[in-house]
């Protein structure tokens, strides 16, 4: 506790009578200020005086202000709202009745804070303003300085999913995106969807194996294990099926984690000029061989074709479009992109699953240019077969197929 002792200052007296007097009103009317709450204010704030013999009659300065509507609680405390100071720092608060003074000295954060404050918990400061501990230590404050300017509780409003807390008064989760949060993490109730690792699926008909292994038998097995995945093409069948036991779709990536952003909502006719987002990634593909108002292709062109292609692009709206690089072609097979594209057989479908879908990648089987060149002999250029994730480097004026990416 910081106590402040009030600065009295006595009339003059010319007799021995009249110091009697001064003596005994001074010992009347003495007051002190025991503590200021917050030590650190901003403008606006209220603040909470505390000390003894507090009365209505007393005049009250904080810096040079004189504060008129100070709301007196009892003979100990007071209460009142900080008033407007633009310099942050040292500020003294005044209270005075006739000759008596008393003063105490604070802190402000004023509206323009540069300085950096001491104190001893983040509790203590205001939300966004930095500070030393006591030790020296750099932190951030998160006490809500001033609750009437602080965000209202969004059920106020009649909104629902909403959360409130200290540091995010009001929260609309509505606005939180699932697919920006990691898989078995979660923001104020928000499940994350963001995968960070995908896995291989089965399909027992191919290949499935107990122990003791060897190199000749393929489907002798009864459960299905981590050795018994296989690749997405799936030898020309449709999108494996079958998982690996234990494992959880937390660890696998299928249709699901692409989403439609055609125009009309649904990718699902050759009129459409498809968008699709791959939501790991974050990278927006466009239908193979690219041209607004055509239906998807499957025209084969060179490398240098494919590249102006694709940077010469104007379409659904955007200018940016680039060649994919290997990786990125790479990544989207491991992301499920063969169970999107057509691949040749099965039903076409459009909107909702996206799977195997002709109004998007015409045929997902083939092989498709990157942007990445060959290191050990730069005539040659790398391209990447969507189906199985295959990737091989070929003469920049073989045919490969082509579809652009943005950002």
């Amino acid at each position: 506790m910081i106590a402040c002792q009030g600065n009295i200052q006595a009339t003059q007296s010319n007799s021995g009578d009249q110091e009697d007097e001064a003596a005994e009103e001074t010992a009347t009317e003495s007051f002190y200020i025991e503590s200021v709450s917050p030590v650190y204010a901003k403008s606006g704030e209220e603040l909470l005086i505390t000390g003894e013999q507090f009365t209505d009659e007393m005049s009250l300065h904080i810096g040079t202000t004189e504060l008129n509507s100070f709301r007196l609680l009892n003979d100990k405390e007071i209460r009142v709202a900080m008033p407007n100071v633009s310099q942050a720092g040292k500020i003294v608060l005044k209270l005075s009745k006739g000759h008596l003074i008393a003063r105490f000295q604070f802190f402000t954060v004023g509206t323009t804070s540069t300085h950096l404050m001491v104190a001893e918990t983040p509790s203590d400061v205001c939300v966004g303003e930095n500070f030393l501990t006591l030790t020296g230590e750099k932190k951030v404050g998160t006490r809500v300085c001033n609750p009437e300017e602080a965000p209202e509780d969004c059920s106020v409003d009649s909104q629902v999913g909403c959360t409130t807390t200290q540091l995010f008064p009001s929260v609309d989760k509505a606005h939180i995106d699932p697919w920006n949060i990691r898989v078995g993490k979660s923001l104020v109730g928000v499940a994350g969807s963001l995968k960070v690792n995908c896995r291989n699926r089965a399909n027992s008909a191919i290949f499935n194996l107990d122990p003791p292994f060897g190199n000749t038998v393929v489907t002798n097995g009864t459960n299905i294990d981590w050795w018994d995945t296989i690749d997405d093409w799936n030898n020309d069948g449709a999108f494996p099926t079958s998982f690996v036991t234990g494992w959880t779709s937390s660890t696998d990536c299928d249709r699901g984690v692409w989403k439609d952003l055609t125009a009309d909502g649904a990718c699902d006719s050759a009129a459409d000029d498809c968008l699709i987002e791959d939501r790991l990634s974050g990278l927006t593909w466009s239908e193979s061989y690219p041209a607004s108002g055509a239906a998807a292709g499957t025209t084969g062109v060179n490398w240098s074709t494919a590249v102006s292609r694709c940077d010469a692009l104007s379409f659904c709206g955007y200018s940016d479009w680039r060649l994919p690089t290997q990786k990125e072609l790479m990544e989207s097979y491991i992301h499920g992109i063969r169970e999107v594209g057509y691949k040749g057989t099965g039903t076409v479908r459009g909107n909702g699953s996206l799977d195997n879908n002709s109004a998007f990648l015409a045929n997902v089987d083939i092989r498709y240019w990157a942007a990445t060149t060959a290191s050990d002999y730069p005539l040659y250029t790398w391209y990447v077969i969507p189906y199985s994730g295959y990737t091989n480097g070929t003469n920049r004026t073989d045919l490969s197929q082509v579809a652009c990416v943005r950002p």
